[in-house]
């Protein structure tokens, strides 16, 4: 590890840790929890840091991420990237950094954001199996490489705002007595959809906390509790990537 490396780990990466969100489970942090691979680039870090007593060993890999056939979301090999270093062991109170590489260069830009799952294992042998149970942790984070260079990104709140507004297409079926808010997905770009509500004459919460990831060209149904012909006057309201959306049903 280069002086400059070292200094980064050792130093800023402590308190990047304290300003930004964490995935801590089983004394292992990560950071950063939604990694991007921008066009143009040819890499992005992920951290592991090992907070607990014992030393572990982890795997990493990258899986493709993608509506199948069937309109479910499904992990598939992937050749477009790979992970430096894929298996190593982490003392107590290190950090490594990992790379996740473009394996043919920097990043093209895409005609709709390529998402994939990063899928750390804990693979550190049990000390003490002697009652036949043993627990092995995974886990999964969300990539996002190689969107298209004129979308907007979260951080451009109005232009995210408005993208949501003419991308996501709304429309309600029903079905068995039920009424269903079909969210279909045109905007090239996936959405991290939490506390959806639908706001209208009431405001009414279909999920509290994270309901689901919207990806690109993806249709997914919502049960709602408002009949389809009373959702005229309602919008859809949600959070994705602490941007609030609304978007007139």
């Amino acid at each position: 590890m280069s002086t400059i490396e070292d200094y980064m780990v050792k130093f800023l990466l402590p308190l990047v840790l304290l300003i930004f969100p964490l995935y801590v489970n089983a004394q292992v942090a990560i950071w950063p929890l939604m990694p991007r691979l921008e066009v143009g680039n040819k890499s992005v870090n992920v951290n592991l840091s090992n907070k607990g007593e014992q030393e572990k060993v982890l795997q990493v890999r990258v899986m493709r991420w993608q509506v199948n056939s069937d309109d479910n979301k499904a992990l598939s090999q992937q050749s477009e990237l790979i992970v430096s270093p894929a298996i190593f062991e982490l003392s107590p109170n290190e950090t490594q950094v990992v790379r996740l590489v473009y394996f043919t260069g920097v990043v093209p830009e895409h005609e709709e954001e390529h998402m994939y799952r990063v899928l750390i294992d804990d693979l550190t042998p049990q000390r003490d199996a002697s009652d036949g149970v043993s627990f092995k942790m995974r886990y999964s984070l969300p990539l996002a490489v190689g969107a298209p260079v004129d979308l907007p990104t979260p951080n451009q709140t109005q232009a995210y705002q408005r993208l949501a507004k003419e991308g996501i297409q709304l429309s309600c079926e029903f079905s068995e007595n039920l009424s269903q808010l079909v969210i279909e997905n045109k905007t090239g770009i996936h959405w991290r959809i939490s506390n959806l509500q639908l706001d209208g004459d009431q405001l009414h919460t279909v999920s509290e906390g994270l309901f689901d990831y919207l990806l690109p060209s993806e249709q997914i149904r919502v049960e709602s509790p408002i009949d389809c012909d009373e959702l005229e006057d309602y919008a859809l309201v949600f959070t994705s990537h602490r941007q609030e959306i609304r978007i007139p049903i």
